[in-house]
């Protein structure tokens, strides 16, 4: 079994713009360390926009358990 990070985060003012972003570091072998590396993630995107001035929303943020890439998250 393993995880994988991936955060989907949307345009405010408009939520059907979004982006997908999944981890590349992992995947790990418990969810408690996927659950990390993911507030990570958001950590680090939310830092970018807001230098950015990007209005982001997150959408889904989650741990997939055994993700095949190219498979919808």
């Amino acid at each position: 079994m393993s995880f994988t990070a991936i955060v989907v985060a949307c345009h405010i003012m408009n939520p059907n713009n979004c982006l997908t972003f999944v981890d590349n570091r992992g995947p790990y072998e418990t969810a408690a360390r996927c659950e990390t590396r993911m507030q990570e993630m958001i950590m680090d995107l939310s830092t970018f926009w807001a230098k950015e001035r990007l209005p982001m929303g997150y959408k889904v943020m989650e741990c997939v358990e055994d993700y095949k890439e190219g498979t919808p998250a």
